[in-house]
């Protein structure tokens, strides 16, 4: 029989003890740890967050320093992130004409990312403006401007030409009716108006050379329009400093026709005198003109129909037989309203275009007749900016008696279904027995002075 070997003895506990110490010292350390932390002012946190970025640009319009930018321009400015909107209004977007804000509408679009600013006025022509941008602008995010961003454009030196006068198709015109347009700003700098008419409109819309040229915006015709024609005309304007010029579009109207039915009127003057240039003062009730007096007539208009289509029209007073040429008697359209025999209106009234000279009926009467006179009165009756009374000239002495019958204002003017003009010119003014309408001998108007 096999003895049996004795069992194997293991060191007893051999590596229980340094187990037990092990455990014992990591306990310790991390007790020890625990105690740094908490003594210890920093605190374990998560990545620090990034603070949002200012609002970024990325176009502008009109683009900076852009030149003949037109005058309804909309200007826009484009960001890459969304505004918030409450940031967006008129507090902190301007539109700027030096120091002065411009009224507009401030409004944010196309996904809070474009800024559309509309002027509530047309801008002035030939002026720089500036848009600002305040630091008061945010993102979504809420995200500032670093700093005010600005830039700057100039709008371009002529208007386009529009609002014509007669109105576009109009029918039964008076064939001495002065053309209209819409002027350039008197601050764009000197101007140009190039005219084109015609009969027929495809040369009018071709034409290059034009039929007159004017620095104002009507044109007063050399001699009356064809009775029952169709007259197309066009205008060009040109900023004779800026070099930039705008063509206008072909506009037509309709001339009276032959067989329209004419009528007459009569105004009487309300209010006359002579400023004595020699002793500077007015001379009121009478009227006398020589080369240092200066007479003024004045006419009511306001008492006629505004409506009224002139065919014809002259002024006679009783006066001087003008046939000795050296007396020379002019009627002359003055340039701003004048009174005579008001203090406030000391001098002679200004004047600048010669309307017509004075000729003797044979009756006793000088008369002054010309197409210019007869659009004078046709504008004076349409209430037309611009156009005021009539002053008397001559070289030599003329005297007038502007209290006699007859002597005044004379119209012709064709009835229409628009009112009873005649009626209400006896009503209001009164009215004299019929002169003759004078011949058509016109006498063109002579240059401004």
């Amino acid at each position: 029989m096999t003895p049996v070997p004795p069992p194997l003895e293991l060191e007893p506990r051999q590596h229980a003890l340094p187990l037990t110490m092990l455990l014992a010292g990591a306990a310790l350390l991390l007790g020890f740890a625990a105690t740094l932390a908490a003594c210890s002012p920093r605190r374990l946190t998560g990545p620090v967050p990034k603070a949002p970025g200012p609002p970024e640009i990325v176009a502008v319009y009109p683009a900076p320093r852009a030149s003949r930018v037109p005058y309804d321009v909309q200007p826009t400015v484009r960001f890459r992130a969304a505004l918030d909107s409450t940031t967006v209004n008129a507090r902190t977007v301007f539109l700027k004409l030096d120091t002065r804000r411009i009224p507009a509408s401030i409004t944010l679009t196309d996904s809070a990312r474009v800024i559309l600013i509309r002027p509530l006025r047309e801008l002035d022509v030939r002026e720089t403006f500036t848009v600002r941008l305040s630091t008061e602008l945010r993102t979504m995010e809420g995200g500032r401007l670093a700093a005010p961003y600005s830039w700057q454009f100039t709008t371009v030196s002529v208007r386009l030409i529009s609002a014509p006068q007669p109105a576009n198709g109009a029918s039964y015109e008076s064939p001495v009716a002065t053309l209209f347009w819409r002027p350039t700003d008197s601050n764009a700098g000197p101007v140009e108006y190039d005219g084109f008419r015609g009969f027929d409109s495809t040369m009018v819309a071709r034409a290059d050379r034009p039929d007159f040229t004017l620095p104002n915006a009507h044109y007063i015709p050399a001699e009356r329009w064809p009775m029952g024609a169709h007259v197309y005309w066009r205008i060009r304007v040109r900023n004779l400093e800026a070099g930039e010029s705008s063509d206008g579009p072909v506009w037509s109207f309709t001339v009276a026709p032959a067989t329209a039915i004419v009528d007459s009127l009569f105004v009487a003057p309300v209010a006359y005198g002579y400023w004595d240039g020699v002793r500077a003062v007015w001379r009121c009730g009478a009227l006398l003109t020589t080369a240092t007096l200066v007479a003024e007539i004045v006419f009511a208009y306001g008492a006629l129909d505004s409506t009224t289509v002139v065919d014809d029209a002259y002024i006679a007073i009783p006066g001087s037989d003008p046939t000795n040429t050296s007396r020379d008697p002019q009627l002359w359209a003055t340039s701003q309203e004048w009174v005579p025999c008001d203090a406030r209106y000391a001098g002679p009234p200004p004047t600048n275009d010669e309307l017509a000279a004075g000729v003797w009926d044979g009756g006793g009467r000088v008369m002054f007749a010309s197409v210019g006179l007869a659009a004078h009165v046709q504008n004076r009756i349409r209430r037309r900016a611009g156009f005021f009374d009539y002053a008397l000239e001559s070289s030599q002495l003329m005297m007038y008696t502007p209290g006699e019958s007859g002597a005044g204002l004379h119209v012709r003017y064709y009835r229409t279904s628009g009112g009873p003009t005649l009626e209400v010119a006896r009503r209001v003014v009164g009215s004299s027995p019929r002169l003759p309408v004078p011949s058509r001998s016109w006498v063109t108007p002579g240059p401004g002075r």
